[in-house]
This record gives C-alpha cells, structure tokens and sequence, in this order.
C-alpha cells in the first residue's frame, strides 16, 4: 500500500469516527426530546375525529398540503401514544443521508464520473452535515414534530426526484419508464407537501425549460412538468389554504422589506459556519481534480446566476402573503437549497480551473482539518452543552407527562417556571452541589430541542389539556 492509499485509509476512519460522534449526540438528543404545543393539538385532533373527517377538515378548512395533512396527524398520534417522539428525528436524517446520497451518485454518473463508496459516504455526508449546521433552526428542521415532518420530508422528495432526473439523463428513452413513473409519484407527494418546496420545485422547472431543455429528454419532463402543475393546483387553490391565506393580512410594502432582511439572514446562517466554506473549498478542488483527469462535466455557466438566485426567488411570494413574517423552518429549506447549488457551483468552477499538482497536494494535507471542523461547530452549535442540558430536560418533561397522564390533563401542581422545575430534578441527581457552573448551564432550556413556554402558560386548557383530557380520561 502507497504512502497516499495509508493516508486515505487514515483520513476515511477519522472522517468515520466525527460522523459517529455527530450520530451519536443527535441520537441522544432525540431520546431527550419532548412533543410540543401543535403536536398536542394533532394528537387531540387524531384522537378526537375519525381519520377520513379529519383529513377532510384539515383540507377544507386548515390547508391543502394533502400529502402533510395524510403525514403528520396519524404519526403525532402513534408518536404519542407509543412514546416515540426520538424517531421521528432520525427517521429524518437517515432518509436524509440516503436522498443526499443517490443524488451524488446519480450526479456523477450522469456525469461520467466515478465514485468509490469510500468517496461517495465522504461528501455525502460532507454534504448533510454542512446543511444541518447551516440550518437557522435544527430543532423546526429535525426535532419538532409537527414543523419538521411538514418541511424536511418535502425536501427530501424535492432531493429524489432530481436524483431521478440525473438516473434518466444517463439512461436510453427505452429504459427510463419505471423511472418516470416513479418520479412522477413522489411529485404528486412533493406537490402536497410544503408550499416552499412546492415554489422551488417550480422554479427548477422553470430554469430546466429555459436553460437545459434536452432534447431527449423532454417528454419525460413534460410529464413531470404537468403533474407539479396539477398537483400545485390542488395545493394552491384548496379551500383551506384560500381560508388560511385571506387571514394573513398580505402587505406589498413589508414583504419587499423583508425580502431583503430574509435572505440576508440565509446568507449569514450559512456564510458563518467554517464548514461551508471548507465543503466549497472540497468541491472546487474535486472539480479540478476530474478535469485533470480528463473527465469533462457539460454545464452551461451562464445560466448559474439564476440557478443561485432561484431559493431566494422562492421566498418572495411567502413573503407576500405573510406581510413578511416567516418561521426558521421555512429558511431552513432556503439555507438547504443554497449550500446544495453553491457547492454544485464550486465543483463547476473548478471544473474550469486549471491547479498545479503542488496545490493538489496542499489541499490533500489540508483535508485533515475537515473532521476538526465538525467538532468545532458542534461544539459552536451547543450539541454538547445541549446534552447536559437535554438530560435535566427530560426530567422536568417526564415529571409534567406523568402528571398531566394522571390527573387526565387538569394537574395545576406543575411547576410553571423552567428555572424552579429543573432545579426540583437538580437537588435530587446531585444534592451535594450548590449554584456551580453546571447549574449555570443546565438552567436553561437547550435550544435545539426544547422548548418550555406551553408549559408556563399551562392554565388547564388548551392543546396540552385537550389531548391528556380526550385520551387519559
């Protein structure tokens, strides 16, 4: 085995072992999670009405995203009559890594370009990592029920279908149909899923027909085309989504305003973060390295600025019907979307550079740094703080379940104030230690996975009490 080959087989086991380290704190952090205020309203709303009436209910009357509306109802009810609210969010992050992965993997074979498994679980994981710690909020993106299974899976569609498109382009007319069949089920899902996932997709579309536009490829995208279309209009037009729209007061004025406060805030979350800027860095010289060895990937650059702008482009028609509020899930697929195409634009500029062999060299050293990054925004993004934290979390959240399951959701004897509740489990884990520093940290909620304020507003009635109530009287 050559020196390059033992350096390898090095860097592939410490890369190995920081994405196990990462696994390993979400997973713990999932275990630590607890439903919220909206996911008791669903679990009420499941328990209380039959399926069919509910769907029916949420269509006509909440909104038309008929994919969601099927999604989350009846998995917040067996999330929370089977206590299983940590699998949701690595049930996420696996579909994930593996919609992440067949991208790549149909990318580059559309592209004539080889990849090793080694390589492949490399920037595919690079590549999902980078987005989540690029993320305004991971825990609207992974942790939070009824915000994450409304945006992420939607997402991930978004990931397949043109991971679908890629498999087609490198295949004959006469071999695509089970793909183009497939591909056009999950665009009848994308397109009843979430309304951001919903513009970008059109928006691709879009760009497909003005800038790519293959020939052989046309009648298959004309298919795809027409299903996104009909299904946006199921979408779009929907009663319930008519109802919930003319009751955000749209403002013309304050959606151009935030339309430049929004996108700023996506391009600061992921600018920030030093892994995007290294993960840009690997694909510009990936991109050099596969013309270097004669490996020519066809893309046209003149049509990357509008490629780059479409997620920002997306947000404007939100913004308009919001009067420019927007929750971080939202911004979340933004910052997703973007990292993806900057990325895919680093590879192509390198692509078109020409780097002498010493500065391959460099970077191969550099490379190292890459696993030291991910623990360093770990520990910039509170995951290890968050465990600690997470730990006196669940207790005070068990305590105030068990509670609520026993009282059949009138217990008053709740300790409103987070602060008071996590000290109650404090003095009796370690009763030895006073105020120190590690009540200086586990005093707080951690950030990206809890949150406390339907409990201290908890009067007895609302969600909270309407779900304990329907199911533990």
């Amino acid at each position: 085995m050559s020196s390059g080959q033992q350096q390898n087989k090095w860097f592939y086991k410490c890369w190995y072992a920081c994405c196990f380290l990462f696994v390993l704190v979400f997973v713990v952090l999932a275990f630590f999670n607890h439903p919220h205020s909206d996911d008791y309203l669903l679990g009420y709303f499941r328990a209380s009405k039959n399926f069919w009436q509910l769907q029916r209910e949420l269509y006509m009357t909440w909104q038309g995203r008929y994919f969601t509306n099927l999604l989350i109802p009846g998995w917040v009810g067996f999330s929370l009559q089977q206590n299983l609210y940590w699998l949701h969010p690595l049930f996420l992050l696996l579909a994930s890594f593996l919609a992440l992965r067949d991208l790549v993997k149909q990318w580059a074979n559309a592209n004539q370009l080889s990849l090793a498994k080694g390589p492949l679980f490399f920037i595919s994981s690079l590549l999902l990592l980078t987005m989540i710690f690029t993320m305004p909020s991971v825990q609207e993106g992974y942790y939070w029920l009824t915000g994450a299974l409304a945006y992420q899976p939607g997402f991930i569609l978004l990931l397949l279908i043109v991971s679908l498109y890629f498999r087609m382009a490198s295949l004959p007319p006469q071999k695509r149909r089970g793909y183009l069949w497939l591909a056009v089920f999950l665009s009848v899902l994308l397109a009843g899923s979430i309304e951001i996932v919903l513009l970008i997709a059109l928006l691709l579309l879009l760009y497909w027909w003005c800038f790519v536009n293959r020939r052989d490829l046309r009648k298959e995208m004309l298919v795809i085309t027409a299903v996104v279309l009909l299904g946006s209009l199921i979408t779009m037009f929907a009663p319930g989504t008519l109802n919930r729209t003319a009751s955000m007061s749209g403002g013309w004025l304050a959606a151009f305003v935030s339309f430049a406060y929004w996108p700023l805030k996506a391009i600061t979350s992921v600018a920030a973060q030093p892994v995007f800027w290294a993960t840009c860095m690997v694909a510009f010289v990936l991109g050099a390295t596969f013309k270097s060895s004669d490996q020519v990937v066809e893309t046209d650059r003149r049509s990357w600025i509008a490629l780059l702008l479409l997620p920002m482009l997306a947000l404007l028609p939100i913004l308009l019907v919001s009067s420019g509020s927007l929750p971080l899930r939202v911004l979340n697929v933004v910052t997703q979307s973007w990292v993806l195409l900057l990325v895919a634009f680093s590879f192509r500029m390198g692509t078109s550079t020409s780097l002498p062999s010493q500065s391959l060299k460099i970077f191969f050293t550099a490379r190292w740094i890459l696993p030291l990054l991910v623990v360093t925004s770990m520990l910039a993004g509170g995951y290890f703080r968050n465990l600690l934290q997470g730990y006196f979390y669940d207790q005070v959240m068990l305590r105030n379940e068990s509670l609520l399951k026993a009282s059949g959701g009138k217990d008053a004897s709740m300790e409103r104030e987070y602060k008071k509740a996590v000290a109650n489990v404090y003095q009796q884990v370690s009763p030895a230690l006073q105020k120190n520093l590690v009540w200086d940290t586990v005093q707080d909620v951690p950030e990206l996975i809890g949150d406390y304020t339907d409990f201290e507003n908890f009067n007895g009635q609302g969600p909270i009490a309407l779900y304990y109530q329907s199911v533990y009287r």
